[in-house]
């Protein structure tokens, strides 16, 4: 658990990984009409085959997303923002481009060192998808957000910085969280969580407390447990609220009261706190105020530059089936298909 509203340096409400595919596949088919389009915008088209081609390379950068997919409000979303991002990408320079392509070669490798290649290879097999649609996927979302990220003007840059000092703060802390659910998942009462976590408290303030170990007994945050309870250089805007209140004010080297959120009981210290310059932040702060921009647009421009496309729709219920919409996820709280799944609170 990251407790944060994305994930570190990753997830936000913006897609800004999400429709990505195929900068260089769909160059290479073409944009010819064909009986298989399901969209036509302003200098292209969609075709089906592309489509599906995107579609799977969603679900191996974020399985989450899969059983969305199948949902027609989500699938038309997702169709939304795929012709979204091919057109801000014709705008991007040459340099752009090939800078992104280079980079989207250095993060396969990671991605491919995070998930071992056997897996990795499994994956791309089972979704009838190859390597470079997946780099092509990361050229595109990078080549998008530095495009963007060039009208950032240096003015707003430090507008942004100068209203926004506090969550652009870093911090280094150690905490363990007791959660609402168990490790087994069963639901644990408030006031047992709360007791749970005085008592890792305690044991953390005895003399030689071993964070590593107390972290592994008591802690449920799995992004954080296995390394001390330690997130370092974070910066404080990405966590929940109250997380993030104790992070910029609880006093420096001293283990705080037990911290509620919306998913338990957090035991924090405080190691470390500063606010990066304006220098130091410049750039992060243009890649937020692109993703703005960019969700700006999505919204107000595309549908603009959207001559036509298909509309997808659920299947009718067989007969006898539930229509009961509980059982079903709801598009507004769907994941962004950006990132791997996280079981990160969001605020």
């Amino acid at each position: 658990m990251l407790l944060s509203t994305k994930r570190p340096a990753v997830r936000r409400t913006l897609m800004i990984v999400l429709t990505g595919v195929l900068a260089f596949a769909l160059a290479a088919c073409g944009q010819k009409e064909s009986k298989d389009t399901i969209a036509e915008y302003e200098g292209g088209t969609v075709t089906k085959e592309q489509f599906d081609t995107f579609t799977n390379v969603l679900r191996v950068i974020n399985p989450e997303v899969a059983l969305y997919l199948e949902m027609a409000d989500y699938k038309n979303m997702v169709l939304d923002q795929y012709i979204g991002y091919q057109l801000v990408y014709k705008d991007a320079t040459k340099e752009v481009k090939d800078k992104a392509a280079k980079d989207a070669d250095e993060q396969y490798k990671q991605i491919e060192a995070a998930l071992g290649k056997e897996a990795l290879d499994k994956s791309l097999k089972d979704n009838k998808i190859e390597a470079d649609d997946v780099k092509n996927f990361i050229t595109l979302s990078l080549g998008v957000t530095e495009t963007m990220a060039a009208k950032v003007t240096d003015d707003e840059a430090k507008k942004y910085y100068d209203e926004n000092k506090e969550g652009l703060t870093k911090v280094t802390l150690r905490h363990i969280l007791v959660g609402f659910t168990d490790a087994e998942g069963k639901e644990r009462k408030k006031e047992d969580a709360l007791a749970r976590a005085k008592e890792a408290k305690k044991k953390l303030e005895a003399a030689n407390a071993d964070w590593n170990a107390l972290a592994k007994e008591y802690s449920e945050d799995p992004g954080s447990k296995d390394a001390g309870g330690q997130y370092a250089d974070q910066a404080a805007g990405g966590w929940v609220e109250a997380f993030k209140k104790a992070a910029l004010e609880q006093e420096i080297g001293v283990i705080g009261e037990p911290v509620e959120t919306e998913y338990g009981y957090h035991v924090i210290k405080v190691e470390k706190r500063e606010l990066p310059t304006f220098d130091q932040s410049k750039e992060g702060v243009k890649q937020t105020l692109a993703q703005n921009k960019l969700n700006e647009y999505m919204e107000k421009e595309v549908p603009k530059l959207v001559k036509s496309k298909e509309k997808f729709t659920d299947p009718s219920p067989s007969p006898g089936a539930s229509s009961n919409p509980s059982t079903s996820p709801s598009p507004s709280s769907s994941p962004s298909p950006s990132t791997s799944p996280s079981p990160s609170p969001a605020s």
